[in-house]
């Protein structure tokens, strides 16, 4: 009875270790995770405009009685629960509901910006980071300011710019004739001119902007170096015995430094019959002119005007000649012409000893194959004065578009693609001389803004285009990447050429930057864009740039998971250890006891062993650690 009673007790003594070893080892587990819990921390952003009011949110999960203090970024206390621990009256509590402890922020200052900590205590620890972040409109740091290169040469314009967010660089051009804006469709601190044209010449405006008002914009004005270049306009002229004429030439030049008359080898000087004059008709431009008066035999042959500048030399030539009544003649016809989109060109049709039976008709040859009548004139030579200027009878004549220059010229003001064509005049009795006019953008587009960013392996597809109108001259196109040429399709349809690369994204034999250059040699045109391709390598996560500028935080979160669980497994075995070699001595303690000879007993010692039995087994389990 006695035996069977002490195994009774073993077995609920076992029994209740037992039960109280996993609890205590649950309760031990489920301390580490709060402990976890109870120091996590959080992390958000707030974003504020300088004068605005900022709310730095605090929302908190802990029941019961708590406290809660504000910290600024130095560490320095402004609140504890509702009560404000700085002189400063800007800042407060907003404490709308038991859960949430709000700071706010009056007037928002510059030196506001950086990471304030809201602690939650006392008995557990939960801090919560806001980062204030001050919106701050762009400015200019520096820009180009005014800069001049010689025609050819790689030129560089830049623009930095401060504010909160970053703000976005864009630019465009300030065109000549009207002040309009020419977007140049690309973003970025610095713009690129990889070979300055005349064209490329003029004001540039960079504008910053990163939705904060007001935008920061600057100017930077480019002044292109050239040699001369002269056109004769008229490359003869006939006129009586004692009448006057005007000789003219365009000099086009940066600077313009010497510009003068040549006849017979001597210099022309002004006198009182000879009278040198200038216009300033463009940019970069002038009309230079000599005007002779009372004609004499003398004055009959060839006049140069000759321009000089520390880039060069340029001359054109023009004849006089006496002039012969009833006889008509041809001294210039019209050339096929290439310029950009709003210059203007001028169509020569020189012609001499027009008379009322003559005339002169200039004519456009429509898309549809249709002629538009431009002028008609019917003239004799003596309405023909000095200057140029001359009575006539206009048919359907649109002086907003057109003007009739010297001795029956056209002059075409400010082309664009629709105008491009063929223009024909027609000489009654002699004949008709047609000339092409083409327009073409001022100059050729890259896709993807200059810049494109495609995952290793991935297709990619670059276009360089150029839009024209009229005629489609013989145009030259050429990829190259890093100065190597590059075979790219033709993609081209009426009004534009395109030509585009199509392959497959290849680190790093892809990478670098591509060119594309337009030239047409016979009516000598140039352009070209350029697209730096930069190859990403990976399509999970942070992307990780192939040229290492950023960096993938994967790996190392994935280490941290790892070191975490890693920790946690490592806890546990240990406490199972310790659990079983803590049983397992318990376990030979106690059976150490029940081996001892039994000692008589008396009923009332076997009422106080089965009360001790029962006690043991009533007795309260271990209480898991705190």
């Amino acid at each position: 009875m006695e035996k069977r009673l002490r195994n009774n007790v073993f077995r609920r003594n076992f029994s209740c270790y037992i039960d109280s070893s996993v609890v205590w080892l649950f309760g031990f587990i489920y301390s580490i995770l709060s402990i976890r819990d109870t120091e996590s921390s959080s992390f958000s952003r707030v974003s504020a405009e300088i004068g605005r009011k900022a709310k730095l949110p605090c929302i908190t999960e802990i029941t019961g009685s708590i406290n809660v203090q504000w910290l600024d970024p130095s560490g320095t206390a402004l609140t504890y629960d509702e009560s404000v621990q700085t002189g400063d009256s800007r800042f407060k509590i907003d404490h709308p509901y038991l859960r949430e402890w709000h700071l706010e922020i009056e007037n928002v200052r510059r030196s506001d910006a950086g990471n304030y900590t809201c602690s939650i205590g006392p008995t557990t620890i939960v801090n919560s980071v806001v980062e204030l972040a001050i919106d701050v409109s762009p400015s200019l740091i520096r820009t180009s300011g005014n800069l001049s290169s010689v025609v050819g040469n790689q030129v560089t314009l830049f623009c930095d710019a401060s504010g909160e967010p970053k703000p976005t660089i864009t630019w465009t051009q300030l065109t000549t004739n009207n002040g309009s804006k020419l977007d140049l469709k690309h973003n970025g601190s610095e713009l690129n001119i990889s070979a300055a044209t005349i064209e490329d010449a003029g004001t540039y405006e960079c504008q910053a902007n990163n939705n904060i008002p007001p935008s920061a914009v600057g100017r930077t004005r480019l002044e292109i170096l050239f040699g001369p270049q002269v056109t004769v306009l008229f490359r003869e002229v006939s006129q009586n015995k004692g009448g006057s004429t005007l000789l003219t030439c365009l000099v086009r030049a940066n600077p313009a430094k010497e510009l003068f008359w040549e006849r017979n080898g001597t210099i022309v000087v002004n006198s009182d019959r000879y009278q040198i004059r200038n216009w300033e008709t463009g940019e970069y431009q002038t009309t230079f002119g000599l005007f002779i008066t009372g004609l004499i035999d003398s004055d009959f042959g060839e006049y140069r005007c000759i321009a000089v500048n520390d880039y060069g030399r340029a001359k054109g030539k023009i004849t006089v000649n006496e002039y012969e009544a009833g006889k008509v003649r041809i001294i210039a016809t019209p050339q096929d012409v290439l310029v950009r989109v709003n210059d203007s060109v001028l169509f020569e049709c020189s012609v001499h000893g027009l008379d009322l039976g003559d005339s002169l008709t200039w004519r456009r040859v429509l898309p549809s194959g249709d002629l538009q009548t431009i002028f008609i004139s019917h003239l004799s030579e003596s309405s023909i004065s000095s200057l140029g200027s001359f009575l006539n009878e206009t048919f359907q004549f649109d002086h907003t578009k057109y003007e009739i220059q010297g001795q029956y010229s056209l002059y075409v003001k400010q082309v664009d693609f629709s105008d491009g064509g063929t223009y024909v005049c027609d000489v009654s009795g002699i004949g008709n001389f047609s000339a092409e006019l083409t327009v073409v953008d001022k100059r050729a587009f890259c896709g993807n803004n200059n810049r494109a960013d495609v995952f290793d392996g991935d297709p990619v597809m670059l276009s360089c285009s150029l839009t024209y109108g009229g005629l489609a001259p013989n145009w030259h196109i050429t990829w190259t990447r890093e100065q190597q040429p590059v075979a790219s399709v033709a993609d081209d349809s009426l009004g534009s050429i395109k030509r585009k690369l199509q392959f497959n994204a290849s680190y790093p034999h892809s990478t670098g930057t591509y060119q594309c250059v337009v030239t047409e040699s016979q009516l000598g045109y140039l352009s070209s864009c350029r697209v730096a391709l930069n190859i990403l390598s990976s399509k999970t996560g942070n992307l990780v740039m192939a040229n290492g500028t950023a960096e993938s935080c994967n790996y190392v979160s994935n280490t941290l998971v790892i070191v975490i669980l890693s920790s946690i497994t490592v806890v546990c075995f240990i406490v199972t250890v310790i659990s079983i070699c803590w049983f397992v001595t318990y376990h030979k303690q106690e059976m150490t006891k029940f081996k001892e000879p039994p000692k008589p007993k008396s009923k009332q010692n076997g009422n106080v062993d089965v009360e001790m039995a029962l006690l043991i087994c009533s007795s309260p389990s271990p209480q898991p650690p705190a």
